[in-house]
Order: C-alpha cells, then structure tokens, then sequence
C-alpha cells in the first residue's frame, strides 16, 4: 500500500492556504508512523490488531481482540470498545508498567516558568485543594475544549448561530481548553483561523445500528425545513451544510420498502471489534424504530 503522508501534508498544506508550519507538520505525519511502528514492535500492537476493510471504507487496522462489553453493544459506533477504548488502555498499562503514575480528578491550572522562561512545574487542584508539581518538560495534551463556549465562538463563530436550534454536546463536561488557557496566559500564540470546530451535523441518531444504516445509506429523499431538496452530505466535512439550513435540521424520507433495502444492505458490514453482530439489529429493524 502506497504511503499516505506525503498526499495527506500537500491537503492540508492546501486546506490551511499555507498558514501551518510545514516542518511541524511532517514532523507530525512522520511521528505517527512511528508510534505505531514502537507499538507493534515493542508492545504487541499486531496480536491485538488486523489489517483487514474498514467500515467507512477502505483498509485499515481492525481489533482482533474480543471484549465482553462488545456483545451487549447495539451500534458499532458507539464506545467504549474500539479502537480508542483499546489504546486509552494499552498506553495506561505502558505507563504504569514503566512507573509511571495518574493523578485523577486533577485539573492543570497554571504553567509555572522559571527565570529562563523554561515551564518548570504546574499548579493544579484537586478536591484537596492547589497542588505544585514539579517537572523537567510538560506535554500540554488538554485542548479539547467543546465545553468552553467562549473558545468555541473563536474558532468557529457559526457554530452557536443566533435563532438556531440549541446544540447539544456529546463531549465529557471536563472538555474545557484548559491546555489553551494555560498557553495563552504564558503568551502562545493560538490560530484561531485555522484550527477549526468541527460540525459534522448529527452524529448521534435516535436509534441503534438499524438507524446509522439507514441514516449512512444512499437511499431515501433529503429534504430541509422548508421541503427544499438536498444532497446527502458524506461525513468528514469541517463544517456542514446543516449550519446554514433553516433550524440546522435536514430530514431523511424513506418507504418501508427503501428502509428495507437500507438495511439489508448493511449485512455483512465490517466489525470494528470481534463480539459486534449487527445483523440481528438490521433484521428486525421495524421493531427497533418502535422502541
């Protein structure tokens, strides 16, 4: 299989119009490849993993491991117990193997710099109260930051639209930027322009795996609040089109024979873990819908 990196660094060079750092980005693209590459070799990534057909499409590594939560699951797309439930755990075992230790319930509040400038330690709390902790380097890894309203309307100000429906966020409350903040009070500087809010539109349906098959298939009439006809919008956009329909809500209008269809389709799919048989689902999908 050809090597992606150099297709993927020219898109997003593309994407971003130029304004990223293209060193940092293939140094980005290359430490990928090497961090898989360290699992497989050092920490039996391939016993657990197969290279086998993606459910989106395509090739790429698949779980061959078999979780008991898996079988309970009625919707492949939704965790915990794929792929980044397995590494969460995977890279907690390697740390703690090599003595490494996790502090939870502890929020990073400050970076603390000494007279060089260098970050020397953070300031954090927890339910004890504030906490100094001392460190040679500092790897800010907390940047997601869904729940802050207020870094949300920088980087993507459409995204909390005046008079549209109210957007309902499926991230963790802890989701606050805190990485951002931190940097910004040490004078980071932070691409607003570029870095973006991703709105993909809808990501969880109402149903199960019967409602992604039918909502992920090519059958059925898009239609917006006003009736007005639309394409079915692949995923992986940056931003969807539902953020300038009418309410930001699109419908799917099927037949029961077009449901059908759409779901007998989906048999056979991908798993995406071993113990995730969906089929049952798609068969009796007119059951699951009056659920």
């Amino acid at each position: 299989m050809d090597d992606p990196r150099e297709r993927i660094f020219r898109e997003f060079m593309e994407k971003t119009e130029g304004h990223v750092n293209p060193k940092l980005l293939r140094r980005i693209l290359d430490a990928n490849a090497d961090f898989t590459d360290w699992m497989i070799e050092r920490h039996d990534l391939g016993k657990d993993y197969t290279f086998s057909p993606q459910f989106w499409g395509g090739f790429g590594p698949c779980a061959a491991y078999d979780w008991e939560y898996n079988h309970k699951r009625i919707d492949t797309t939704i965790g915990p117990g794929g792929t980044g439930w397995y590494l969460t755990n995977k890279l907690l075992g390697i740390l703690l193997e090599n003595g490494g230790a996790i502090r939870y319930r502890t929020k990073a509040e400050h970076l603390e710099l000494d007279e060089n400038g260098a970050i020397c330690g953070v300031t954090v709390s927890d339910p004890g109260g504030k906490l100094h902790i001392s460190c040679g380097a500092c790897v800010i890894a907390a940047g997601a930051f869904s729940r802050n309203r207020e870094l949300v309307d920088k980087f993507n100000p459409i995204f909390y639209k005046e008079g549209a429906e109210p957007v309902h966020i499926f991230t963790c409350a802890t989701c606050t930027g805190d990485g951002i903040t931190m940097g910004v009070e040490q004078g980071v500087d932070i691409d607003y322009v570029n870095a973006r809010v991703g709105m993909f539109g809808p990501m969880r349906h109402p149903y199960g795996a019967a409602g992604f098959a039918l909502c992920t298939s090519r059958h059925g009439v898009n239609v917006n609040k006003n009736g007005e006809l639309r394409k079915p919008e692949p995923f992986g956009n940056a931003v969807s089109h539902l953020a300038d329909e009418p309410g930001r809500v699109e419908y799917r209008i099927v037949n029961e024979a077009t449901a059908d269809r759409a779901e007998r389709e989906a048999f056979g799919r991908p798993e995406d873990v071993p113990g995730c048989n969906m089929n049952p689902f798609y068969e009796n999908w007119k059951a699951e819908f009056q659920q």
